[in-house]
């Protein structure tokens, strides 16, 4: 898919989440700008997809740079403005795999200037039936997170944690 293409069902995307949150689309549209212009941030992900495409060419690897932020799922752009629009003071996210999700969340911390970000996964090996014990001890963990703090705003693979 083409970056203008792409751009277009992004704003779309973001107006419906903007309606969703009862936020203004302007707010959220200048924090989509704000990523956009974001050459540091653009340059830092081609760094390390160059480093990735050593092993891996297929999804954004192909290609040799990527010119927009566009081309990166609307996930990670949603991603990035809730936790600019929230400035949550711990991020806890679970399932980091290669880390496309966790990128976006430092850099919104880092223009947030405050923030932590807390990221669990498993190992990289597949997990066995008789191993289901890790994964009851971090569903353990994170209802223990959740009952310890007034408000949690959970996503697929984020909570936000407004107060610790």
């Amino acid at each position: 898919m083409e970056p203008q293409l792409c751009r277009s069902l992004n704003i779309m995307s973001l107006e419906l989440l903007a309606s969703y949150l009862g936020e203004k689309f302007e707010d959220v549209n200048q924090l989509y700008k704000e990523l956009l212009e974001d050459k540091r941030f653009l340059g830092e992900l081609n760094e390390q997809i160059k480093k990735a495409r050593k092993y891996y060419q297929k999804g954004i690897c192909r290609h040799e740079a990527l010119d927009s932020i566009d081309w990166m799922s609307i996930q990670r752009i949603i991603l990035y403005i809730l936790v600019r629009l929230y400035r949550p003071a711990v991020c806890l996210e679970t399932g980091v795999f290669y880390g496309g999700n966790t990128s976006f969340i430092l850099n919104a911390l880092r223009r947030n200037d405050e923030g932590k970000l807390i990221s669990i996964d498993l190992p990289g090996n597949e997990i066995k039936k008789e191993s289901r014990h890790h994964l009851d001890c971090i569903s353990s963990a994170i209802r223990k997170l959740h009952s310890a703090c007034k408000k949690m705003l959970f996503l697929e693979t984020i909570c936000l944690l407004p107060f610790v």
